[in-house]
């Protein structure tokens, strides 16, 4: 769970958490099936939002 007041820095918490995830992974040599997951970024839109911003993994 990551939230934040921002759509942007939500995004990036996201990232970084995918990438511990994975670094956690190759260290214990798991593999992830990406194909079984989703990464799902709600907002409560309060005001005018950035629909630009997304999680690149």
């Amino acid at each position: 769970l990551i939230y934040s007041k921002s759509i942007e820095e939500n995004c990036r918490a996201i990232k970084r958490a995918h990438d511990r995830c994975m670094e956690w992974a190759r260290k214990h040599r798991a593999v992830f099936a990406l194909d079984k997951y989703h990464l799902i970024h709600f907002i409560r839109a309060r005001k005018s939002i950035n629909i630009k911003a997304t999680v690149n993994i």
